[in-house]
């Protein structure tokens, strides 16, 4: 009896863990703060003006099916944040001394994809945790951007994971690639805006905890336009 009692626990015991897993959160929840640091490639440019105008640091408020960027610049346009809503599939973008908010269909590819490539060696340790790499390169269409070329490299440990299904209609810059390949956030973003300058972003701090769907609501106090 008491071996068939054990039994019947055991057996309880492995449904237990098992329902556990399956309904548990699978993906990450949080906040990421990240400390930005710019290299000049111009000689025109300053890394301190680009601190300044672009933010020496930004915070990622992260959900499964959303999630949104402040930049802490102290320029003229002030914080930029970004609201990215997955299941909506479009961005908005605030300045804080602007009064329009810049919506765009994150569904679109503006750009032509030159590389993308998962680097093998070396690998970054971030945090105490040790972190893979993928490198993508693209130019726009348009040659009216800023820019001739992106060059990323995203660092990012399996830990911190996102659901791809959520992401595959996210093409802006080709993330939908980047999730599907690493399937994780990516903690250290190395991004060299050609032939102007390169930003490094790497966290600082990483807390997952439940987000308040406050952080997504995007200001209608301010007049919203669609990028074509």
């Amino acid at each position: 009896m008491l071996f068939l009692n054990m039994r019947i626990g055991i057996i309880t015991l492995i449904i237990c863990l098992v329902s556990q897993e399956t309904f548990a959160q699978d993906f990450f929840e949080g906040q990421i703060d990240y400390k930005n640091t710019f290299i000049s490639l111009h000689d025109n440019i300053d890394t301190a003006m680009l601190a300044k105008e672009l933010g020496d640091s930004c915070t990622a408020y992260i959900k499964p099916d959303k999630y949104a960027l402040i930049y802490n610049a102290k320029g003229s346009s002030g914080w930029m944040k970004v609201i990215v809503n997955l299941n909506e599939g479009f961005s908005y973008t605030e300045y804080q001394n602007n009064d329009t908010i810049t919506k765009e269909d994150i569904s679109v590819v503006k750009e032509k994809l030159l590389i993308f490539e998962r680097d093998l060696e070396p690998k970054k340790d971030i945090l105490g945790e040790e972190c893979s790499s993928i490198t993508m390169s693209y130019e726009p269409f348009n040659s009216e951007e800023f820019y001739t070329s992106i060059t990323g490299t995203y660092h990012y440990n399996p830990k911190y994971s996102l659901d791809t299904e959520l992401y595959k209609n996210n093409k802006s810059g080709f993330w939908n690639l980047y999730v599907n390949e690493a399937k994780a956030i990516s903690l250290r973003n190395e991004i060299e805006f050609s032939p102007y300058f390169k930003s490094i972003q790497e966290a600082v701090s990483i807390v997952q905890q439940p987000i308040d769907e406050s952080h997504f609501i995007v200001n209608t106090d301010k007049t919203i336009t669609l990028k074509e």
